[in-house]
Formats: C-alpha cells, structure tokens, sequence
C-alpha cells in the first residue's frame, strides 16, 4: 500500500493563508465573470424584462421570492404554502433590508451569480487540508462553472440550489480535517457545518447521514483505534439528528465541553455518547425523509395509492430530472465531457489511493452517479443528482493533472502543462455556458396578464386553477392560491385540475374545480384544527357523496342534477399557450382509471408552427402537412382525414372570431389555425372538445358556466361562475 502510494503522490504545496484566500477569491470571480455572460446576451430582449430587470428562470424561484416578499411585507398574513420559514426567504429578506438600494426583482436575479460560485472555498480548503492547495484552486475553477452546476446556480436560477453542494463540501472538510489533526475544535465545527446545512436544505439527510457512515467505515478499515474518529462519529450523527436547531446546537455544545472538560477521561464514555447520538438520530425521524428519497427515486412507483385504495398516476414517471439521460450527457454534465468524465474518474481513484481520507466523499459520488443507474438493479434518478458528483470529480480530475505534470523536471514546461490541462477541462464548460441561453420562465406579456388578473381577485383567498408548472409565478404575481405548483403535485393533487383541463364535459369539468378548491380549503382548515382527514381529496369527496366507485363519482359530477359545494371564494382558469407543450402530460394524470390504475387510450393532440404554403399543401415546421385538395392531414405516410379546419385570430377591433370549415364528416381529428400566433392546433376529437382547447383556441365556452376575463395571444383567463 505506500508503495502505490508513493508511487500515486504528487508535491505538497502550503501557501500562506493569504494566497488561500486569494485563490478562494479568484477561483470565485472567475464564476461569477462566466455567470454574466447569459446577462449580456438577453440584455437587449425586452420581452425577458419586467419592471425594469431580466425575469429570473426557473419556475421553483418564485416560490422562495413569495416567500422572501411574505416575511418584508406581512409574515402574519400569508397563504398556508409561502415558505416564509425556509432559509432561502431568510436569507433574502435579510439581503433585502441590509441593501435597500437593491431592487428585490435585481436580488433574486443576481444572489445565484454570487451564491453559486462560493462552492470554490470549502474545495479550495479540502485541497489544502490534503497538502494540494493549486489542486483545489483548479477544482475549485472547474466546479464554479461545470455544466450541471453551472445550469442550477446561474444567474436568474434563484433556488436552494445556492449552498445545496456548498454547505455538504464544508461538513465534508470538517470531517477530513478532523480525522487528520485529531483536535476537538473539528468537532464543532462538523456540527455547526452540518446543522447550518440541514437548516438551509432539510432534504439532505440523506447525504449527511452517508457522510458519517462513511466516516464509521473508513475508521474501522484504516483506524479502528483511534477513539477520536469514533467522537466524529457521534457528533455528525448528533448534529443530523431531525431536532430543534437550538436544541442540536446545545446537545453539541455540551457535549463538546464534556470532552474538553475531562480531556482523555472522557474517552471512557465515548461509546455511551455514540449510542446516545444513534438514539437521538433515530428518536427524531431523520430516517424518515431518507427511506422516502429512496423510495421516490429508487424504487420509483409507477401509481399512488390513497387509503381508499385509488390509484393515481405517479408525478415522477413524467419530471425530465427524474428521468434516464444518456451516458454522454451524465458525463458532460459532471466534468463538461465524456473524456474528462473517464479522466476524473482516473484521477479520483488516484486521488483515494494516496489519501484514503477522501473515501469520505463517495456519498457524494454516489449520489451523482445515481443519475445514471446501475442498470438492472437501481433505475437512473436523473440528471439534477449529478451536481454532487462535480466536486469530487473536479478535485480528481486536477489531482491526475498535477500528478502527470509532476513527471517533468523542467519547472517552466510542468507549470504550461499544468495550465494548458486546465484550459482545456475549462473550455467544454465554457463553452456549455454561452450555448446555454435558457429564457425566462414567463414572459413580459405573461407578467402583465397575470398583474391584470391581480386587480381583480381577492389576494390569499381566490383560487386560480391551472397546471403546477405554473403554479409558484402565479402566486408570486397575483397573490391567489393554487391547487398545485412546483411542490404540491402528486397524482392525487394533479387528478382533479388535470380532469378540469382536459375533460370533454365541461360541466364534470367546472363542478370538478369547485369541488377541488373547496375540499382543499376544507383541508386547510381540518389541519389547522388538528383534525385530519385520511386519504386524498377525491376520496373525501366519494365519501361525503356516497361513492364508493370512482367512474360512477365521475360520472355524477357530470350531470345536471349534481350539486358541488356552495362557493366560498372565486376561481379563475389560467390557459397558458405555452401548456399545449405539456397538454399530453397534463392529460395523462387524469385519464385512468382510478380503480384499477389502468389508462384510457392515449388522445392525440400536437401544436406547431405554419411553415409555409405551395398550391397543394400547406407545410407545418414539425414535417407534417396538410392536403388541401383531399382534406387529409399527412403524418409520415400515414394519411388522416381532417373533420374541421378552423381559422381563429382577432379582429381589428380586438374581438376574437373564429371560420370553421368541415372537411371530412367522419374525419379523425380538428385543426385550429391561430393566425394571431401563426400556429396549429391539431387534435382528435376527445382533446378538441377538452376546456383548453375549447377555451383558450376557440374562446367558446358555456356562459352558465365560465366568464372572461382576459383574451390576450398568450394567455387566456376565466373566472368559474358556479
């Protein structure tokens, strides 16, 4: 063994704490310089601005930004779900006071760009503790900007994605730095790093308690002996413990002044504090959240199912992070190619071997490489786990680097070696970043729609009803409630709004949404009280109306006999243009069967753009076309007959009007042009008959039981009349 390490070693190099703190500062800038690059090339979009600044662009930002706003205007009136007591709000709200002269929409675009890049400092200082500190200054570099790091901290990505890597890094350098120097300050320091990580992002349990796993295993394989590890141990097992914040720092505290108090008189005791910690870890349920990660993206349930035994389609069969990635893009999301990936992964070997210590990072490579699988025994989680694998590879990666550029003598060609190495595990990143111009999450128009329907509706009382990608910005913008958003979408909660957008009944569809507000007020206010109701909403309502059948329950609220609650509040419909990307998606949480969990058959539905038009057929951008002379629509070589061809747009007088033509009496499926957005519609006829549809293409809706309220290209909205 020190054969091979001696043979894997490379130089150590000590560099003052002054130039630590430079290369930390350098590795940082260079971040946040390679972040203002997506700033300049949508400077001059003026659809990506509101009230004077670029729109953040990520959907889950608005989420922590209603709760940022919540805590500086009124933290004691707010909606159920504003997130008011989470750290990212703090966090912003203390930014927000303690800058005045910042405006929150310019805070939350820019705390990514400055937040992102501080992961360079705990890998800079693990890079030390090992006696490399170049080594970390070049991991540092490269995991400021790394492709998947870079795509959840740029800037305007405002989420808890900030220190979600940063905070870990720490507890992990903690931990290195204690088993090395064997002294009593890295005890609290792993738990005060560790407490601050799981205050800031509580669906860490799962990494923290691998973390100290690891720490038990490594001691027992290379230091079984060494009754400090085993105190390690215990306080980052204390310190994971799901208790009061307070609480964990006083356990800590006074732990750490036992062991200071009666110095080596108290390594009598430490078993007995072990088992204290396991004791205190398992008594808290800081168990809980890891058997249910592993459970959500392990073992991956295609249906839920409620206590009254209905079977609802499973949200994360249809989240794209959740889903399989190719080898090539798990790797260029890690270390910006799949060359460098191999490389990294070289170097980490190495990079343990000569330190065994390092081995207490494999839980954050195993989570990374959790997004790809292991084929025929763990499904891939997907790609936003491979964040955590960035670090640890970087490290590896210029551990390889300064390793291979230790073998030359010369001094002048080791050092542009080294540099020309690093500019080249650079440049693949770099160059993701200035092809990666993602847009914003809604846009200019969209804004001032949901600020019009804002006037009208009565703020944390009023329900606006649509698909859960959208739900945080509208909170944000208008103060209504929402059924489902970025953080409330199980089957059971997507079932309803599903069934309202997409049914062919609008009145099944109308008493659905009523039913659903009401019920989850109902909800609100049972859990408020202490009085919880099992089961999903749909099973309360079966239950309240004497169902024990859901397609009869379904069927009953379709009908004109069928009484839904009284109102308490407004509900308005928000339909989106941008929701025909997802329609299909939307669709499929409601088109099951709630008994069995089998799905009806799929319904077609695709939208695209108007390509062009010779004497026979007028072309669509996604290759298919339209036979003017037979009424066909043709995909591939297939041939459908065309029932309706509908012409939609506005008049000069702002008025919407529509000019439908019948093609095939017994044709197969409908196209709507809408001229206004030089775009198609196609549908067969259980879609084109669906509220979206219907609504938003055709504005043709039942007057007894919708409203509108606004008719804009983008976004149509209605209030619910019943």
């Amino acid at each position: 063994m020190k054969k091979i390490q001696n043979l894997l070693s490379i130089p150590k190099d000590t560099p003052s704490l002054k130039t630590t703190a430079l290369l930390m500062a350098l590795a940082i800038l260079f971040g946040i310089a390679l972040r203002l690059i997506w700033v300049y090339q949508f400077s001059d979009a003026a659809e990506f601005h509101h009230n004077d600044q670029l729109m953040i662009n990520t959907n889950d930002g608005y989420f922590w930004a209603e709760g940022a706003r919540d805590i500086l205007e009124n933290p004691e009136f707010v909606d159920e779900l504003s997130p008011v007591n989470r750290s990212v709000p703090v966090i912003t709200a203390f930014l927000a006071k303690a800058f005045p002269f910042i405006s929150f929409e310019t805070l939350i675009l820019y705390m990514p760009t400055v937040f992102g890049p501080l992961i360079a400092i705990p890998i800079v200082l693990i890079g030390r503790a090992l006696g490399h500190t170049w080594m970390g200054f070049g991991a540092g570099a490269l995991a400021t900007i790394a492709w998947s790091y870079y795509n959840r901290t740029m800037t305007g990505y405002y989420d808890d994605d900030l220190l979600q890597i940063t905070l870990p890094l720490l507890a992990l350098w903690a931990l290195i730095w204690g088993v090395r120097q064997h002294e009593n300050r890295y005890l609290i320091a792993v738990s005060f790093a560790t407490i601050a990580s799981l205050w800031y992002y509580p669906g860490g349990y799962s990494l923290h308690f691998a973390l100290a796993f690891m720490l038990l295993l490594y001691t027992l394989i290379f230091d079984r002996k060494n009754h400090f590890n085993y105190k390690l141990f215990g306080f980052a097992l204390l310190a994971t413990a799901a208790i009061p914040i307070w609480l964990n720092l006083s356990l800590s505290l006074a732990a750490l002044a036992f062991f200071m108090l009666l110095r080596e008189k108290a390594d009598r005791f430490i078993w007995i504090f072990v088992a204290l910690a396991v004791a205190v870890l398992a008594y808290s349920g800081a168990l809980h959240p890891i058997i249910s990660q592993l459970n959500a993206y392990v073992f991956r349930p295609e249906v839920e199912v409620d206590t009254a035994q209905l079977q609802f389609f499973h949200v994360v069969q249809t989240v794209r992070e959740a889903g399989a990635i190719p080898f090539d893009v798990f790797a260029g999301r890690i270390s910006g190619h799949w060359v460098s990936f191999l490389l990294a992964c070289v170097g980490t070997a190495m990079l343990m071997a000569r330190h065994p210590v390092m081995l207490l990072s494999l839980p954050f490579v195993g989570l990374g490489f959790l997004a790809y699988g292991v084929p025929g025994l763990i499904p891939p989680a997907g790609l936003r786990f491979t964040i955590y694998a960035v670090p640890v590879l970087a490290l590896g990666l210029f551990y390889l680097i300064f390793w291979v550029g230790s073998k030359i003598g010369d001094p002048k060609i080791r050092i542009g070696l080294v540099a020309l190495a690093g500019a080249a595990v650079l440049a693949p990143n770099i160059h993701h970043i200035w092809h990666y111009q993602v847009p914003t999450v809604f846009n200019s128009h969209e804004v001032n729609a949901l600020e019009d329907l804002k006037k009208q509706i009565t703020p944390r009382h009023d329900y606006t009803l649509t698909w859960w990608d959208y739900g945080y910005p509208i909170r944000y913008y208008t103060k209504s409630k929402v059924l489902i958003d970025g953080g409330k979408h199980a089957g059971a909660d997507n079932f309803p709004v599903s069934f309202a957008l997409s049914t062919p009944n609008h009145l099944a569809a109308a008493n659905m949404a009523r039913l659903a507000v009401e019920y989850t007020e109902r909800d609100f206010k049972a859990r408020r009280e202490g009085e919880r109701r099992g089961g999903s909403i749909v099973a309360q309502m079966m239950e309240d109306y004497g169902f024990s059948d859901s397609n009869r329950f379904i069927e009953a609220i379709g009908q004109a006999s069928f009484r839904p609650p009284e109102p308490t509040r407004d509900i308005y419909l928000y339909l989106p243009y941008r929701m025909a990307d997802i329609y299909q998606t939307v669709e499929l949480f409601s088109n099951l069967d709630l008994m069995t969990g089998r799905h009806g058959p799929q319904s077609f539905f695709a939208h695209s753009r108007f390509a062009g038009e010779d004497g026979r057929y007028i072309q669509m951008q996604n290759g298919m076309a339209i036979d003017k002379q037979s009424g066909d629509l043709l995909l591939g070589e297939q041939q459908v007959p065309i029932r309706y061809f509908i012409t939609a747009g506005y008049r000069n007088d702002g008025r919407y009007h529509t000019q439908p033509q019948q093609l095939n009496r017994g044709g197969q499926v409908s196209i709507i042009f809408m001229q206004h957005l030089n775009a198609f519609f196609i549908a067969d006829q259980r879609t084109f008959n669906s509220p979206y549809v219907q609504l938003f293409a055709l504005e043709n809706y039942d007057a007894d039981l919708f409203e509108p309220v606004l008719s804009s290209p983008l976004v149509k909205i209605y209030r619910l009349k019943r």
